[in-house]
């Protein structure tokens, strides 16, 4: 985060540019990053095709479905502790080559086991990058634009969500063979997130967190230029700013389950699970599940969802720093929970009812979607801020793993309507842990929204 009181003179136009060239690529490469993930998640639209193509059981609908989402669940732990302790600019640049093979590797797969490997290995890349892009943007972005920026990248998330789903629509009867497309196109983005990547800088609030400080402060007077010091980028380590932590220099899981921020810790892991369990899981199968109430062609449908939840996210970007966190994740549990609760409830709904609820619910649901790329950013120190990351991903993927890897053995045992009430029960334990545990960290540094207290 850059502190703009915290610079040695005022920058000169030159500086200015030079530092705005910089923060660019750090938040092209992370919107990079976060298109892939939302594309190669989307595998609702490959797998319908895959399934007719591989004959693929409803437990293999399921494996493949949840893959990415269980390597997630082992990747974001594992590269939150290396990025953490080797750096950004490293795990960044793995992560790009890593998608960039995984993704062209499904072009040639043959049957639902390979796929499911193939799926098993990029779920294990995008643990990667859920835990190393978006700690570079927050590290290097203005203060009071951070929430807005962090949001944008979830946004991405969604257009890429919506790219995959789009693409499968229209390549949908193109040939036997097209189910690989929806699955292998964002080799593209990866291609370009990795010669991008290359030219990054480390972050200057990693390394000064690792006690180089003259390392970070060559790095900004070469890269971003003289006018900035170390403080602008790592308030916390300078030393002429009061410490306002008292919290002792643990790190890892000691710190995350310490008493200082044991909360907070419980707060991401339970709020990021609740909101993505349901959307994995019905966005996963839902071709399937708007087929079933009753939409007719499924695809069509779920496409037309997924530009609303374009637009949902959106409008999370704006609210973010608007509004602030704790209004925008309480109004969206609520409103997506009780629209979701009414066509599982609601078994003999009209087809409108079921539409306009099924459209709020992607709608907010999405706008929430925006808060997991912000809250654990700023919740944390700087020395664990991606190992918090990564485990509310890891808990949040393992809980998306488990509802879509059930969702269409509980659609065979129990029906629709069934199936997405006990979804929308996940939004509301969502809305009343943060009633309890959400702080609002709006307007503050990113030093200050950290500290235990903060």
């Amino acid at each position: 985060m850059i502190d703009s009181a915290a610079v040695r003179a005022e920058p000169d136009a030159a500086d200015r540019r030079r530092y705005r060239r910089v923060f660019l690529l750090v938040f092209v490469v992370a919107m990079c990053g976060k298109l892939i993930d939302g594309y190669v998640q989307a595998v609702g639209p490959g797998l319908a095709m895959a399934t007719r193509e591989l004959e693929m059981t409803a437990l293999w609908q399921g494996l493949v479905g949840a893959a990415a989402l269980i390597g997630c669940f082992a990747g974001s732990p594992l590269f939150g502790w290396l990025t953490d302790r080797y750096g950004r600019k490293p795990l960044v640049v793995f992560t790009m080559a890593a998608y960039l093979v995984g993704c062209l590797a499904q072009l040639w797969v043959t049957d639902e086991a390979q796929l499911f490997a193939v799926r098993l290995f990029i779920g294990f890349v995008i643990g990667a990058e859920y835990v190393v892009t978006s700690p570079m943007v927050a590290e290097f972005a203005p203060a009071e634009k951070r929430g807005t920026l962090l949001a944008s990248l979830q946004f991405g998330w969604y257009v890429g969500f919506i790219l995959a789903y789009v693409i499968g629509y229209l390549v949908a009867e193109a040939s036997p063979d097209a189910w690989r497309l929806p699955f292998a196109g964002a080799a593209v983005l990866a291609a370009i997130g990795l010669l991008l990547a290359l030219r990054l800088p480390e972050s200057p609030a990693w390394l000064a967190g690792k006690g180089r400080r003259e390392e970070a402060e060559r790095l900004i007077e070469r890269r971003i230029g003289p006018a900035y010091d170390l403080a602008a980028f790592a308030p916390e380590a300078d030393p002429t700013t009061p410490d306002t932590d008292t919290t002792p220099q643990r790190s890892g899981l000691a710190l995350l389950l310490s008493p200082e921020y044991r909360s907070r810790t419980i707060f991401v892991c339970v709020f990021w699970a609740c909101s993505v369990l349901p959307y994995f899981a019905i966005g996963t199968f839902a071709p399937q599940v708007l087929a079933a109430l009753g939409l007719g062609d499924g695809l069509a449908a779920s496409v037309a969802t997924s530009i609303l939840a374009v637009i949902g996210s959106a409008a999370g970007v704006l609210f973010v720093d608007r509004s602030g966190r704790r209004p925008l994740i309480l109004t969206t549990f609520w409103v997506s929970g009780v629209a979701l609760a009414v066509i599982g409830l609601w078994s003999g709904a009209p087809v409108v009812v079921v539409v306009v609820c099924f459209l709020v619910f992607s709608s907010f649901n999405a706008a929430q979607g925006v808060l997991p790329g912000v809250y654990p950013k700023e919740l944390f120190p700087a020395r664990v801020r991606a190992t918090a990351s990564g485990i509310g991903s890891a808990v949040s993927r393992a809980a998306a793993a488990a509802g879509t890897f059930l969702l269409p053995m509980a659609m065979d045992a129990f029906g629709v309507t069934v199936t997405l009430t006990l979804a929308a029960g996940f939004l509301f334990v969502g809305a009343l842990v943060s009633h309890a545990l959400a702080p609002e960290t709006r307007g503050k540094s990113l030093a200050g929204a950290s500290t235990s207290r903060g």
